[in-house]
């Protein structure tokens, strides 16, 4: 019995382990907003609709004075429009 109980709490602990291990390597969130211009490669995630994709030559950009200076990046020009209609509802605080 003694041996069933110390394999289930060596099985438990090897468990929690492996949870907190595959927690540490999960990679950072992608920013939703930047302190300075990005450059084009970057990757970034559009405040709006949450989608991650890469800075391109043609992204949509812009730095608002109302959110401190930030830097945002648009995968459209419809989140952009929703964003400049309610700054407060997806700026990152």
């Amino acid at each position: 019995m003694k041996k069933v109980i110390a394999v289930a709490v060596i099985l438990a602990v090897l468990g929690l382990t492996l949870a907190f291990a595959a927690e540490a390597t999960k990679p950072a969130p992608t920013p939703k907003a930047f302190d300075k211009d990005q450059a084009v490669g970057t990757k970034v995630t559009c405040p709006v609709d949450d989608k991650e994709f890469v800075i391109a030559k043609d992204t949509i950009k812009e730095q608002y004075p109302a959110t401190n200076g930030k830097w945002y990046y648009f995968d459209t020009k419809e989140c952009k429009a929703k964003f400049d209609a309610d700054p407060a509802k997806y700026a990152v605080k």
